[in-house]
């Protein structure tokens, strides 16, 4: 027998080879250092990685080197001096352990391009994008793209990738962005980079760090508990498929064998199946002790998915588990195993979503058939979502398998999965962590984001969220002064006959507000937006209005950035009169069209009903001390412009462009349009919503 003396030094070999190997940790770099990557033309460019512990680093481009060593955490980072060195191409090479070679290194300026799905808005569903990707060959211009994820913890790396403006690759440039540093490159003829990292519907909240959260107390309460939901999920998952399991152990009520052959095949004989109408919910209540039903539906997929070579069905919810096929291949399944996939919350509560992708997808009639499976109760289906193929409609069924009435102890034992999550887009510092942390501290001239949409049902609270974020990121970049400039959301919706509350034009105030913070500007969109998209496709001109921002106040070009601005009111009469900023060689009164297309894809054109048909002037509404708005009477006086209504003797305020989607005809001599805004100080709608 080995004595207790040998066992303990067996022990201490294995700890000190834990330690060993602990200590040897591989050499690894942010994978947003890659060839083709475009750095900064800046006396302090950071380059980061980690090594082992003690680990002498060398850096080294253009002729010029740097050197630190590797903390005792295996961390290291170091400062080169590029303020001299722009253009290349360069070769930056790192010795860390193990020597990285980078070739074809630009240097020059970079941009953070971030937001929600107007940022994320890809340059070939732009207005006029094809003809843009087709002239794009420019080698002078790249994008590194974030991939759309979450995080609980902040992220090291991520799995992005710079690209070279060409045909073949600029349609998956944002659009935004690549307008925007198009212009940049060719006024400034230098290198441009782009780091696009955005997410569709994303809150103001997951862009925001754990430490910026912490400095918004009337947001913390909230965001904590929605972080620990999706924190402690996947073991709540984990609970869940053991009762499951142990649940049809005890009670002898296992899921029967597929046979998918004999019900998803494309060409089977239908005999014994019914036909049925699904106009959203579907139960099989003869299965009312639960069982397995099989539905099926011929669909038709068209060439354009197949040239996408991807589409998203999103078939409701179901209950309780189903496997999904695609002219017999299954294309997607929810069981009590699958729900645990943290990559797809959805499929952790009853909500389905499932793709086809790549060989699937042939054009022409293809067999949709779903299999769906409820040990206790009657399958069912609710709220089938539209589709762009459409689901709701005939439908064939048939019953595959009845369960044996269950008792009511069986019933009542059985478990139910946990509720999914919110999604990564409205779990608070879950886009932070995963998309912006990995690549802090890059080296970038700035920020130009486009988000706010989401964040409309509380358009108040973004008054302070939204700057919160903006000191946010200057503090984790160690850049108090990055300039940061932003879109204001465009309009959108229907057009209205009389002034009322409008959530939209008070989450464009919101966006507003943040200009009192320094290094900050706004490009007005709501004059380029569309009434039935709210992603309008015209994006240049949301491009060259954030362009004309920073050529003017991050380098010193001679251009004219911004609208008119809202500088102050006085009473003259009956009248109210508006002082202005920003008017260049003076204030004009656009033309007023006397119609507009609903969508530019669609190309459907109305006409337009004035609200103020007898003004040279729209968009402008007063009121008296009732506080009752009107549509006003307004009219260029030399730089001011005066505002009245026969309806209103004494006014006290005035609202400009305070629309879900305002008519307005307000610019300057530079063609760039006025924002909205208001005089007066009225609680708005939204003031009590809260994240």
């Amino acid at each position: 027998m080995r004595g207790r003396a040998t066992r303990y030094f067996d022990y201490c070999l294995v700890l000190l080879g834990g330690l060993c190997l602990a200590a040897h940790a591989e050499s690894t770099l942010p994978c947003v250092f890659a060839d083709h990557m475009v750095l900064q033309r800046s006396d302090h460019v950071p380059v980061w990685g980690k090594a082992d512990a003690g680990q002498e680093v060398t850096v080294s481009i253009a002729g010029l080197t740097a050197r630190t060593e590797a903390g005792s955490d295996g961390h290291w980072q170091l400062d080169i001096d590029l303020h001299a060195s722009t253009g290349g191409p360069y070769v930056l090479v790192v010795q860390a352990g193990k020597t990285f070679t980078f070739s074809d290194v630009l240097v020059g300026e970079v941009w953070f391009a971030s937001g929600q799905s107007n940022m994320e808005f890809l340059l070939a569903n732009a207005l006029d994008g094809p003809q843009e990707i087709a002239h794009s060959a420019n080698a002078q211009l790249r994008q590194f793209y974030v991939p759309s994820t979450g995080a609980i913890e902040p992220a090291e790396s991520c799995n992005g990738k710079w690209s070279i403006a060409s045909p073949e690759t600029s349609g998956h440039f944002t659009a935004v962005g690549y307008y925007f540093a198009k212009e940049l490159q060719s006024e400034l003829h230098v290198p441009v980079g782009l780091i696009h990292a955005s997410q569709g519907a994303s809150g103001i909240e997951s862009w925001m760090s754990r430490e910026g959260l912490e400095r918004v107390p009337a947001l913390l309460h909230s965001a904590n508990d929605r972080i620990e939901e999706a924190r402690t999920f996947q073991g709540r998952m984990a609970r869940y498929r053991l009762d499951y399991q142990q649940w049809q152990l005890k009670w002898h009520r296992d899921d029967p064998p597929l046979e998918a052959e004999k019900y998803a095949a494309p060409d089977i004989d239908l005999k014994g199946w019914r036909a049925v109408s699904i106009g959203g919910n579907f139960e099989e209540s003869s299965l009312s002790s639960g069982g397995v039903v099989w539905l099926r539906k011929t669909i038709e997929i068209t060439q354009g998915m197949v040239d996408a070579r991807y589409h998203s069905f999103h078939l409701g919810s179901i209950r309780d588990t189903d496997h999904v096929y695609i002219n017999g291949i299954e294309i997607g399944q929810t069981t009590a195993d699958k729900r645990s996939e943290p990559s797809d919350r959805e499929r952790a509560d009853t909500t389905r979503r499932y793709d086809i992708t790549g060989n699937t997808l042939k054009a022409g009639k293809a067999t949709l058939a779903i299999r769906i499976f409820d040990p206790v109760t009657a399958p069912v289906i609710t709220g089938m979502a539209q589709n762009e193929i459409e689901l709701q409609g005939p439908w064939s069924v048939k019953d595959a398998y009845a369960e044996p009435p269950a008792d009511e102890q069986a019933r009542a034992a059985f478990p139910r999965a946990p509720a999914a999550p919110a999604d990564q887009r409205f779990v608070a510092t879950e886009l932070f962590n995963a998309m912006v942390n990995p690549v802090i501290p890059y080296a970038i001239r700035g920020v130009i984001w486009y988000q706010g949409e989401s964040n409309i049902p509380r358009a108040w609270q973004y008054r302070s969220s939204f700057p919160a974020m903006i000191e946010d990121w200057r503090q984790h970049w160690d850049q108090p002064k990055l300039p940061f400039y932003f879109c204001q959301i465009a309009n959108y919706t229907a057009k209205t006959s009389e002034p009322k509350d409008a959530i939209r034009a008070e989450l464009r105030d919101a966006q507003t507000s943040a200009l009192t913070l320094p290094d900050t500007g706004q490009a007005i969109t709501f004059d380029i937006g569309e009434e039935n998209d709210v992603h309008p496709r015209d994006k240049k001109s949301v491009g060259h209005r954030l362009a004309l921002i920073a050529l003017s106040r991050e380098y010193g070009k001679n251009v004219i950035f911004s609208g008119p601005v809202y500088q102050s009111i006085e009473r003259d009469g009956a009248a109210m009169r508006i002082h202005f900023t920003s008017i260049g060689e003076g204030l004009k009164a656009a033309p007023v069209p006397s119609s507009y297309e609903l969508n530019s894809a669609q190309k459907v054109v109305v006409p337009l009903v004035r609200n103020s048909p007898n003004s040279q002037l729209e968009g402008f509404q007063i009121c008296g001390s009732d506080h009752r708005w009107v549509w006003a009477d307004a009219k260029i006086d030399r730089d001011t412009v005066l505002v009245s209504s026969s309806q209103v003797t004494e006014p006290v305020a005035v609202r400009y462009g305070w629309a879900e989607n305002p008519t307005v005809n307000l610019y300057n001599s530079a063609g760039l349009p006025a924002g909205p805004f208001r005089t007066d100080d009225f609680p708005l709608s939204t003031r009590n919503a809260k994240y």
